[in-house]
């Protein structure tokens, strides 16, 4: 496999980091990531597209068949598009990371069946203080259906949305064996050296730790993405823990068991229900 022509997704909730991974990965000399394309439904729109029209008129018997043309179709058309932006900006990979594309990893995986998936997880409290922040100034519509589910309680809304979206990273893991690199938000900040250095080799490309000096220096496009980071110096950790303080005693127990069985496998505490003055 030519690494070098593979294509890389970064997969996360909203407010998880994907912004500053972002800026990472682009300021690689390898790889070019532009702001956020949403490929995912434009994914989605092309393959019912191209599935109504080329596939229809190609000389195919069977609806697998079928499925096939017009995977290649949006293939070729996606890929020409970007494959057009990297060589303008003399890199060799492309990276897309719209935190929605997690709605569509199958249709990615598909369309696309040697990319590879950097799975981005945060802390769920920490997501939900995020959004609590990021909602005083700007609504976040995917937030909207859980909103609309849990309509007394916003911090449930917000736990059960990181809780469906950690649902689907995990499913892309083990949807996609050997094609997902699980990088925590945590450890990017903490220790950023050694959290991409396998990072880095898993997609095949060098490493060197001087890339960090150069991530808000070099020029990244301006899109779609925290606008927190366009004022950002250096990789800091001031937000991890920010969330400890929100109180979820009125989070359905259900909910919450499910939350912190997802937490467990991935290394994080437990929530715990509590009493004291909190954020809520």
């Amino acid at each position: 496999m030519d690494h070098l022509r593979d294509p890389i997704f970064i997969l996360s909730s909203a407010r998880s980091g994907s912004t500053l991974l972002r800026y990472i990965v682009d300021t690689h000399p390898a790889i070019c990531c532009p702001p956020e394309l949403n490929l995912g439904s434009v994914c989605e729109g092309l393959y019912w597209a191209a599935y109504d029209t080329v596939a229809r008129v190609a000389n195919v018997s069977t609806d697998d068949a079928r499925a096939d043309v017009a995977s290649a179709e949006v293939r070729r058309v996606v890929s020409g598009l970007m494959e057009t932006y990297k060589t303008a900006k003399g890199k060799q990979i492309w990276c897309e990371k719209t935190p929605k594309n997690l709605l569509y990893h199958e249709v990615l995986s598909t369309i696309f069946p040697d990319a590879r998936f950097l799975c981005l997880y945060r802390n769920c409290l920490d997501v939900v203080h995020s959004c609590i922040e990021f909602c005083q100034h700007t609504p976040m519509t995917e937030l909207d259906p859980y909103f609309q589910k849990y309509p007394d309680d916003q911090i449930t809304a917000m736990i059960g949305y990181w809780t469906d979206r950690a649902i689907m990273l995990l499913d892309c893991e083990r949807f996609n064996p050997g094609r997902c690199f699980r990088i925590k938000y945590e450890d990017l900040v903490a220790q950023p050296a050694e959290a991409l250095e396998p990072m880095f080799k898993f997609l095949g490309v060098s490493w060197d730790p001087r890339l960090l000096d150069s991530v808000f220096t070099e020029p990244h496009d301006e899109g779609d993405g925290d606008p927190k980071i366009s004022k950002a110096r250096t990789i800091n950790q001031n937000s991890v823990g920010a969330g400890s303080a929100i109180s979820v005693d009125r989070v359905p127990h259900d909910l919450l068991k499910q939350t912190n069985f997802i937490l467990e496998q991935l290394g994080y505490p437990a929530v715990e229900t509590f009493s004291a003055e909190a954020i809520h």
